[in-house]
């Protein structure tokens, strides 16, 4: 195993630099107006529902306990994943078909 000082590391590190990545500007991404309203909708929808979804599980415990809150997101959750999952393969032109479970080029 290689050991380094803490100065080397140290010497290492500042030489890293984050990728640059050009943005397009302009008429792409629209106005500042419009980019702010998308900000502020999205921000609504997700604490909107993130309380909706607290409130749920409240009533749930409420009135049978933990497990089934902990069923669903143990349900849920990979569900949510195998769906994710197919959408990218679709975007990406692959498909699933392979029994291993691993993603395939589609021609």
């Amino acid at each position: 195993m290689h050991h380094i000082s803490a100065r080397e590391l140290a010497e290492r590190l500042a030489e890293v630099r984050p990728p640059t990545v050009d943005v397009p500007t302009g008429e792409v991404f629209g106005s500042p107006e419009a980019r702010g309203a998308a900000v502020s909708l999205f921000a609504l929808c997700l604490f909107t529902s993130q309380s909706i979804g607290i409130w749920l599980a409240a009533r749930v415990v409420d009135g049978w306990g933990i497990v089934p809150v902990f069923a669903a997101a143990g349900v849920g959750l990979p569900l949510v994943a195998l769906d994710f999952r197919r959408r990218l393969a679709r975007e990406r032109g692959q498909t699933p078909v392979d029994k291993s479970g691993a993603l395939t080029n589609v021609k």
